[in-house]
């Protein structure tokens, strides 16, 4: 995964596929922990929990191709839009480190 950052000026197309790999991967690792529990789900979870995983998967994927497409059309720069990923990222982590409060 580190050889993405690492391929040039063209933007690289298995993005949205890395993307919906490690969400698959946190999301069963997750489920596993939940099946360690001494509660049995009932008739029907299974399927239904992976027919929902499936729908995300598709979705991140999905989204990952619009917005490789619309980099690919779109070109800006300049310290504009560097400032304004800047603020993004920290507004994420703002929000991730908000979401782990809460939920710890």
């Amino acid at each position: 995964m580190a050889l993405l950052g690492f391929e040039g000026e063209t933007l690289d197309v298995r993005a949205p596929l890395v993307a919906a790999a490690l969400l698959a991967v946190a999301e069963l690792s997750y489920w596993s922990f939940e099946l360690r529990g001494a509660v049995t789900d009932e008739p029907g979870a299974y399927l239904r929990r992976t027919a929902l995983l499936a729908a995300q998967l598709a979705g991140v994927t999905t989204a990952g191709v619009v917005l490789m497409a619309v980099v690919e059309v779109v070109e800006a720069g300049g310290p504009a839009i560097d400032v304004l990923g800047a603020v993004a990222a920290v507004g994420t982590l703002g929000l991730l480190a908000l979401s782990a409060r809460r939920t710890g």
